[in-house]
């Protein structure tokens, strides 16, 4: 959805890690854990969420209430967003700007730099 420019939506469940969300099932790992670069990405800003319940039909009916109810410019800022992160899910082979290789060397610097100096 992120390189096509569409918006992605998802449902909400309660993870097993109390106080953290799921976007895949309920008592599921935390989104955080499921997409690429969550420190890099503000994902919460980008995707629609939508509440998940036990009756899907319920959940179904919500998914179209709140796709109904988004202005122009929520839409238009949510695709803004898409455009300004999706080069962090896919590969420059020409190496003309930054990437997913160059998001996969920030991570591991900030991982060494954070790590204590031992001597």
């Amino acid at each position: 959805a992120f390189l096509a420019g569409c918006i992605p939506v998802v449902f909400d469940f309660p993870s097993y890690m109390h106080g953290q969300r799921s976007w895949w099932m309920e008592d599921g790992s935390p989104f955080q854990l499921s997409v690429p670069f969550p420190e890099d990405i503000p994902y919460e800003d980008i995707v629609v969420v939508i509440p998940g319940t036990e009756n899907y039909t319920q959940s179904a009916i919500n998914m179209l209430l709140k796709l109904r109810s988004m202005s122009a410019e929520d839409i238009a800022r949510r695709q803004g967003l898409l455009q300004d992160y999706r080069h962090f899910l896919s590969f420059q082979w020409d190496g003309s700007r930054p990437d997913a290789f160059t998001a996969i060397m920030q991570r591991i610097g900030r991982f060494v730099r954070g790590r204590p100096q031992v001597r």
